[in-house]
């Protein structure tokens, strides 16, 4: 079961988090922000790098343009998409939780959290 948050969503990697949740949640992302880039950002976990791969190929595919950060903190991402042309960005963690879990978190233009 994916859990809702205010700044996105988290689950356990081989049964909610999975590729294709990455690829419905990236057609919202594409679908919010106007034309510009959208910055990815990833933690240190092992899934993060699959996550985060899906993410980028899907917004490709929609004609986005994409820079990926690679792993960063959640704040980088946040200081990168507010201090830049980017539109939006999206962060590949689930913070505090354990291992077998990751998220998505969805930042604004602004730099603040796009809650879901």
């Amino acid at each position: 079961m994916l859990i809702r948050s205010i700044s996105g969503v988290r689950g356990l990697v081989k049964t909610d988090l999975l590729p294709k949740t990455c690829a419905a949640y990236a057609a919202g992302v594409h679908a919010m922000p106007p034309d510009g880039v959208i910055m990815i950002g990833r933690d240190s976990r092992p899934s993060g790098e699959q996550l985060s791969d899906a993410m980028v190929e899907i917004l490709l595919n929609y004609g986005r343009d994409v820079i990926s950060l690679g792993i960063v903190p959640t704040p980088r991402v946040q200081f990168m998409v507010e201090r830049t042309d980017a539109v939006a960005g999206v962060v590949i963690t689930a913070s505090h939780n354990p291992i077998e879990w990751n998220g998505l978190k969805f930042i604004r233009g602004d730099g603040t959290f796009f809650p879901i």
